[in-house]
């Protein structure tokens, strides 16, 4: 049998809670790497997971087998030091994955984000006769959502609330999704995660809205591959609120 692998059996005769520590010891050393590096995506983490849990197990089970140094053997030591080694092995064995992971990340064929379209954003954002729906807004300024709402109606443009869970949105009338408006926005500005964007912009399909405006976290790459495959004139990544200035009519 495979050496590792066999290592890994033994150990895992070991108390459940103990395997349990250093498999967590092993994420967080994944993961604290890849956030140093920087580079992951959504879609990585789930790698990164089990990439910890096998590099702790591995790790902590090759530092328990080969045993402690001989300035560690002494009696005083025999308690605490081999939990601290096998926990140090789970460290480097959960930043070992990541690394690997990282160094094969490297490896694979550069992928090429669809193009964004030209648009006219600019434009819009200087008419008055500009309407802007904002999906996700609420009565809580702390929130994006609610920000986004406020800032533009302050701004002098016309907005729609939509959110399924309220009724009204800074007094305003909400509706439940874009399918309910009373008219079509010139604009649609999604404040949700990027699940619900991708729900919200086949809403927009279905209605003929393809100019929408994707705020900063509610955009993946299922959401611009979407967009990009339907033919939607968008802005992603990017904040309404920075973008608009105050509209003539607003003094």
């Amino acid at each position: 049998m495979w050496l590792p692998l066999r290592l890994v059996l033994e150990f895992l005769g070991r108390s459940a809670a103990w395997l349990a520590v250093l498999a967590a010891l092993g994420v967080m050393a994944a993961l604290l790497v890849a956030l140093a590096a920087r580079w992951p995506r959504r879609d990585a983490w789930p790698r990164l997971v089990a990439g910890g849990i096998i590099g702790g197990l591995l790790g902590a089970s090759l530092a328990d087998r080969f045993g402690l140094p001989e300035p560690f053997t002494f009696e005083v030591w025999r308690r605490a030091v081999p939990l601290a080694w096998s926990a140090g092995g789970a460290l480097l064995g959960g930043a070992a994955a990541a690394l690997w992971q990282q160094r094969t990340r490297r490896h694979l064929p550069p992928t090429t984000p669809p193009e964004e379209p030209m648009d006219d954003f600019a434009t819009l954002l200087e008419d008055p006769a500009t309407s802007i729906a904002v999906v996700g807004a609420g009565d809580n300024p702390a929130k994006f959502g609610g920000r986004i709402y406020r800032d533009l109606k302050a701004k002098g443009f016309r907005v729609m609330a939509v959110n399924p869970r309220r009724e009204t949105v800074d007094g305003d009338p909400c509706y439940r999704s874009v399918a309910d408006l009373p008219e079509a926005p010139t604009i649609v500005d999604l404040v949700v995660p990027p699940p619900v964007t991708l729900q919200v912009l086949q809403q927009c399909l279905d209605r003929g809205l393809r100019r929408v405006w994707i705020q900063p976290g509610a955009e993946d790459e299922a959401v611009l591959a979407f967009l990009a495959a339907n033919g939607f004139t968008y802005r992603a990544g990017d904040c309404i609120m920075v973008r608009a200035r105050p509209l003539p009519t607003a003094g």
